[in-house]
């Protein structure tokens, strides 16, 4: 009689032996996949890295502003020198201006129409002001 429940012992612990094997089979895999999106997660986070540092190369005059830096600027930029009120509308406060950045882009792009359309706009708003 012995030897049978040592058997039923035997093969329980071996059942829960295999389902632990199993189990641990499993945590490999999620492991291994886990690993694999860090590591495409880093590859990706270097190309990005890579990109911004291009970026900063051609247009070296964009900096990174927070929203914050950029309200205050607008703000400055639109007051007269006391500080009191808001400056009254000038030709120049309405013309559209673009960045150097912005104009090398469209002039290497090929598209020199938006930049004749611009001086269109602007021709016609200096002759609304005069």
């Amino acid at each position: 009689m012995r030897p049978r429940r040592l058997k039923g012992q035997l093969a329980e612990e071996l059942a829960a032996a295999a389902e632990m094997s199993a189990r641990m089979a499993d945590l490999d895999q999620h492991l291994d996949r886990f690993e694999r999106g860090v590591d495409d997660f880093g590859r990706v986070m270097d190309e990005m890295m890579e990109e911004q540092e291009e970026l900063e190369q051609l247009f070296p005059e964009l900096r990174q502003r927070s929203p914050w830096e950029k309200a205050k600027e607008a703000i400055r930029l639109r007051r007269r020198r006391s500080g009191a009120k808001v400056a009254p509308a000038t030709a120049e406060s309405e013309m559209i201006t673009l960045g150097p950045a912005l104009t090398r882009l469209l002039e290497r792009s090929g598209n020199t129409q938006v930049l004749e359309e611009i001086a269109a706009l602007n021709q016609a708003i200096m002759q609304s002001y005069a």
